[in-house]
């Protein structure tokens, strides 16, 4: 993994910084700066990840990348409206954008022996998760059973990877996908669950890295 670093580390300086300030605004609810900066921290993991194009040429896996990356930005303007029908809307699209990330982490998958406890690990989650909180959403179930089928389908191959080799890109592409789900588990809780308290900070807190590490696994 190669860095053109002339650009890539005044990017991450720069992303690091919006990332902090988007945390501290939205903490001490200043909503102008909240609503800012949040599209602009995926809109920076795109333009890292068009960044590796530029220095590495364009591969399906970077396609895949770009594109997930583009309906998350999508979802998350959505997500910014506190309107119900635009949460159901960015949940379409962040699932659209799962799909699209299991067909990047897929490719050149093969078995190995602890995937499958771990396929059953994230079986059962998913069993958990529609038991606590899917079943008392009868209307959006489906949506939200599927939604986190696939995400958790996305982690299994990210995850799985690993068997592979162990290198920078394979690491960041399952670190992403583990801080992804811990994000989703907290975006559902609090949207379906009960409230959390300072939710947007929690779930950022990992949701950002998650987009920086799926952009990092492309160089």
């Amino acid at each position: 993994m190669n860095f053109p670093e002339p650009a890539f580390l005044p990017m991450v300086a720069v992303l690091a910084l919006v990332f902090l300030v988007r945390e501290y605004a939205t903490f001490k609810g200043i909503l102008q700066l909240k609503y800012l900066l949040t599209p602009l921290i995926t809109a920076m993991n795109l333009l890292l990840a068009i960044l590796s194009v530029d220095a590495h040429g364009m591969n399906l896996y970077r396609l895949f990348i770009l594109s997930a990356l583009t309906l998350s930005l999508v979802a998350d303007v959505m997500l910014m409206l506190v309107v119900e029908k635009m949460t159901i809307y960015g949940i379409i699209y962040f699932l659209c954008a799962h799909v699209i990330y299991i067909f990047a982490f897929a490719s050149g998958y093969s078995f190995a022996a602890w995937h499958a406890a771990l396929l059953l690990f994230l079986v059962c989650a998913v069993l958990i998760f529609d038991n606590r909180v899917g079943r008392h959403h009868p209307e959006l179930r489906p949506l939200l059973l599927s939604y986190s089928g696939v995400l958790c389908a996305a982690g299994f191959f990210a995850l799985a990877g690993l068997s592979s080799g162990v290198t920078l890109s394979s690491a960041a592409r399952a670190a992403g996908a583990f801080l992804f789900i811990v994000s989703d588990i907290c975006f559902g809780i609090n949207n379906f669950k009960k409230p959390i308290k300072h939710s947007s900070v929690i779930t950022w807190a990992t949701y950002a890295p998650a987009q920086f590490l799926f952009a990092l696994s492309c160089f």
